[in-house]
C-alpha cells in the first residue's frame, strides 16, 4: 500500500489572508477625549522606536508567515513620522500586491497627500467626528478643523479615488449632526463610516453617557435620507445604500462584535504584536527577529492568527491606550 504524503510544514496556502495593522509612531497631534488621557502620559508619545529597516524585518516576517492581503498604516497618527512617503514606498515595493491603506487624523494631509499617492498608498481613511469648528476644537483639544478639510481635498487631488470618513458615534458630538457629515461625505463622493465607541482607555471613563449605538444612528439617518438597503458584510463593515445613491458603513465594534471573524494583526510601534484590541499582553516579535529566531515568530505569528479574539465584558478592558495598539 503505497505511503501517504504528509505536509510537515504548513503551506501559505493553509492560512487565511492576514489584514495587517502596523503602527509607526505613538505620536498624535490631537488630543481627542476618547483617545488620549489628558494626563499621565509619561512614557508614551515617544515616537517609533523602530527604523524603516526594523519595521520592514518585521513585516518580512510576517510575510514569510501569512499572506498579507492588506496592510493598513496607523499611529497616533502616522503622519507625523519622519519621511513616511519613503516607508510607504519601501513597504509597497516589498508587497506590490498587497492593498496599502493608511488612516490619519488629516492635519497634516495637505501637505503629504501627493507624495504618499506617489509612493504607491493605495486608500486613505480620515477620522473626522464633527463639522463644527467648536465642537471639534472641545472634542480633539485643537481647532484645527479648517486644516483637515484642506487635507481631504489634497487627497482627492493627489488621485486618492478611495477616501473614508471615519467617525466615532458620541452623543454629545455628533448625535444631533449626523445628517450634516452625511450630506458632506456625500456631496464629496467620501464613504462615512459610523463606528461604535469603544471602552478602552480614558473612553472607558465616558462610555456610559457618550455611547450610542450604530443602529440608532441608522435609524435618525433613515428619517432624513429613506430606507436604505444592506449590502452586506464588508470586512468589518456593515454597508448601506441609500436611495439618493450613498453608501454608508456601520462598523459595530459593542452592538453586533465580529471577534469570531476577524483576520487582524496588530503590530505597534514598538514591535509588539497583538491579535486583538482586547488582549492585555502581545507577542514581542521585535526580540525575536532581533535574537534571530525567525521559526519560533513564525510559530507565534500564526499561533496569533488562528486565534480569534474573545469579547470580554467592558469591566475587563485593557487601560492601555489606544494610540499605544493603533486603533
Amino acid at each position: 500500500m503505497p505511503q501517504q504524503n504528509r505536509k510537515t510544514v504548513p503551506d501559505m496556502d493553509d492560512f487565511h489572508p492576514l489584514y495587517l495593522r502596523l503602527s509607526v509612531t505613538e505620536r498624535c497631534n490631537l488630543r481627542c477625549a476618547y483617545c488620549r488621557p489628558q494626563t499621565g502620559e509619561k512614557g508614551m508619545m515617544r515616537g517609533s522606536t523602530l527604523s524603516d529597516a526594523e519595521i520592514l524585518g518585521l513585516l518580512d516576517l510576517v510575510g514569510s508567515a501569512l499572506p498579507i492581503d492588506k496592510l493598513r498604516i496607523t499611529g497616533g497618527d502616522p503622519l507625523l513620522r519622519p519621511r513616511l512617503p519613503v516607508l510607504v514606498k519601501k513597504i509597497k515595493r516589498r508587497f506590490p500586491s498587497t492593498l496599502l491603506v493608511a488612516t490619519t487624523n488629516g492635519l497634516l494631509l495637505g501637505r503629504q497627500a501627493e507624495e504618499l499617492r506617489s509612493a504607491g498608498l493605495d486608500s486613505l481613511n480620515v477620522s473626522l467626528d464633527t463639522l463644527d469648528p467648536r465642537v471639534f476644537a472641545r472634542l480633539c483639544g485643537i481647532d484645527g478643523l479648517q486644516s483637515v478639510l484642506q487635507g481631504l481635498k489634497s487627497a482627492r487631488r493627489a488621485g486618492f479615488g478611495k477616501i473614508r470618513i471615519n467617525t466615532v458615534l458620541l452623543r454629545s458630538a455628533n448625535g444631533g449632526t449626523l445628517h450634516d457629515l452625511f450630506r458632506f461625505a456625500g456631496n464629496e463622493d467620501f464613504e462615512l463610516r459610523l463606528i461604535e465607541l469603544m471602552p478602552i482607555g480614558v473612553a472607558a471613563e465616558i462610555f456610559d453617557q457618550e455611547f450610542f449605538s450604530a443602529g440608532e444612528a441608522l435609524e435618525m439617518l433613515s428619517l432624513r435620507f429613506g430606507v436604505p438597503r444592506s449590502l452586506g458584510l464588508s470586512g468589518t463593515a456593515e454597508r448601506y445604500l441609500f436611495p439618493n445613491g450613498q453608501v454608508l458603513g456601520l462598523i459595530r465594534t459593542q452592538s453586533a462584535p465580529f471577534c469570531a471573524s476577524c483576520n487582524r494583526l496588530r503590530l505597534d510601534s514598538r514591535g509588539w504584536l497583538y491579535p486583538c484590541l482586547h488582549d492585555y499582553e502581545g507577542i514581542d516579535l521585535f526580540a525575536l527577529w532581533r535574537s534571530g529566531r525567525p521559526e519560533e515568530a513564525i510559530s507565534e505569528i500564526r499561533r496569533a492568527h488562528g486565534t480569534p479574539g474573545v469579547k470580554r465584558p467592558i469591566k475587563d478592558w485593557t487601560s492601555r491606550p489606544m494610540i499605544r495598539i493603533g486603533g
